[in-house]
């Protein structure tokens, strides 16, 4: 649900700017504290169906927010003055990048997560 926040705080690690990098840290928290009073687990099916990346519910004994939780959660989100992008395709593509552009992995890691990308739909955790 924030590809792009841990994308750019890897880069700023990765060039030695570890104070950007912090601060990405802390904006992320914000966000995941957030959806931690609203169930992390249906909060974030939520925020992904925001996106336009509809997963399904949460598995029992999880239950998935009704309208007036996901209004609030929209709420919440927009007073931290986070943008919920709704591209799903943006998504699994920085979902993809971080992954793929892990040191060491071989192709097959690299076909898996394309994989899990392209299918992140009817994936239910």
């Amino acid at each position: 649900i924030m590809p792009k926040i841990f994308l750019e705080m890897r880069r700023q690690f990765e060039t030695g700017d570890i104070r950007s990098a912090m601060a990405l840290q802390a904006r992320a928290n914000e966000v995941i504290s957030m959806l931690f009073g609203f169930g992390i687990l249906a909060a974030i099916k939520a925020m992904m169906g925001m996106r336009g990346v509809v997963v399904g519910p949460p598995r029992a004994p999880h239950t998935p927010l009704d309208e007036n939780r996901q209004a609030d959660l929209q709420k919440a989100v927009d007073e931290l003055g986070y943008a919920v992008e709704k591209d799903g395709m943006t998504l699994a593509t920085d979902v993809m990048g971080l992954l793929v552009a892990e040191p060491g992995m071989n192709v097959l890691q690299s076909q898996q997560v394309r994989l899990i990308c392209r299918n992140m739909s009817t994936y239910r955790y």
